[in-house]
């Protein structure tokens, strides 16, 4: 379940960042996977290199018009060959997109960047992704990669009869600003950016994490992972500013709850000073 909670702005943006937008569409719609690989494969035999990074890029480039193409082509033998939804997506987004800055998915609520304040973070991201890693021994091998980041814009492209919502991150690198402590907790530069030619990520792919700031060296958070709610929010009518973002037990990065017992007969009422 998904449902923007903020007012919509319309807006147009660069050819190149409608295009980049578009193509992660593309690259994560389980219809279009054969024409993908379909698409590679015309590249490297039209081209006649294997040049990968070449190729790579000239995939992202040239998806889009390929795909319209090779759809209009099928249909107009067989139009019971292709579905609605492959054919919206085939014919690319308006080039009008809407922006929002809080959004609500899979039990979390999002807020850009710009939006949060000085109680609640809820522009923490974090996805996980196949990472392909080349190596001379082995060749191509594929793995889970973990991704943070920070939700800087919320996109809808309209496809028509179809709307798809984009999440626009600021993204930390991997490589120099992802690393685990000695205490095994996870640890961000988060000024520390790559992965600059990726922005974007579908809504549905993301969860949300908080990130605090360690007392040692400020440039550096500590990343709790925020489980989604999966109860009805007692703040959903507006009133949620300071209960936004809960942490609660059981995350990889959070400390043992205190059982009640442990507390005795205490009362919230031991802890008030009476003499002043």
């Amino acid at each position: 379940m998904h449902v923007s909670i903020s007012a919509g702005e319309s807006c147009v943006v660069t050819p190149d960042q409608l295009k980049q937008a578009h193509f992660y569409v593309m690259e994560n719609t389980p219809e279009i996977e054969p024409y993908i690989d379909r698409h590679k494969l015309y590249l490297k035999t039209k081209y006649h290199t294997k040049k990968r990074a070449w190729l790579e890029k000239e995939h992202s480039n040239s998806l889009g018009d390929w795909l319209k193409n090779e759809v209009e082509m099928e249909l107009a033998v067989d139009r019971e060959s292709i579905s609605e939804n492959l054919r919206w997506i085939s014919h690319g987004p308006d080039y009008e997109v809407t922006k929002f800055t809080v959004y609500r998915i899979n039990g979390y609520l999002f807020r850009t960047k710009s939006r949060d304040g000085r109680i609640q973070q809820n522009s923490g991201v974090h996805v996980e992704a196949n990472d392909m890693h080349i190596s001379r021994d082995n060749g191509l091998t594929y793995g889970k990669a973990s991704y943070y980041g920070v939700l800087q814009q919320i996109w809808e492209l309209d496809y028509g009869e179809r709307k798809v919502h984009l999440f626009k991150c600021n993204w930390v690198d991997t490589k120099r600003g992802v690393k685990r402590d000695t205490l095994g907790y996870k640890i961000v530069e988060l000024t520390m950016l790559g992965h600059k030619n990726y922005p974007f990520i579908l809504a549905s792919q993301t969860r949300q994490v908080f990130y605090v700031k360690g007392q040692k060296n400020k440039k550096k958070s500590i990343v709790f992972v925020v489980p989604p709610k999966t109860y009805r929010d007692a703040y959903d009518d507006g009133n949620d500013e300071e209960f936004s973002t809960v942490i609660f037990s059981g995350n990889e990065n959070i400390l043992p709850a205190v059982d009640p017992q442990d507390l005795g007969k205490e009362s919230r009422n031991d802890y008030f000073r009476t003499d002043c």
